[in-house]
């Protein structure tokens, strides 16, 4: 099924730094970000580029099974290292699925 990628900005979200790809460079985006929300079963993920000027850049929006996980090599177009990301689920209060 192809996701259709949407410039979503709200909560809830997460985010990790930025690797360098190769040792020595400097990344041009200093985190991801990473947002998902339910569809269906699913979770679709959206991941975007924080610049050093403020802005969010559009990554990868894919979607994935509770349980799997995606590697995100779509990063080294900002000179950065691969991510994975993967959808688990835990039995949180106020978590709504």
């Amino acid at each position: 099924m192809k996701v259709q990628a949407t410039q979503y900005t709200g909560p809830p979200s997460a985010s990790v730094p930025a690797k360098a790809l190769v040792e020595g460079t400097e990344a041009a985006a200093t985190r991801f970000i990473i947002r998902a929300w339910w569809d269906g079963p699913d979770v679709v993920v959206l991941l975007n580029a924080a610049t050093p000027e403020g802005l969010e850049k559009h990554v990868s929006t894919f979607q994935l099974v509770v349980g799997e996980s995606h590697d995100v090599t779509e990063t080294g177009r900002f000179g950065a290292a691969r991510i994975v990301v993967s959808a688990e689920v835990e039995t949180l209060p106020g978590i709504v699925r």
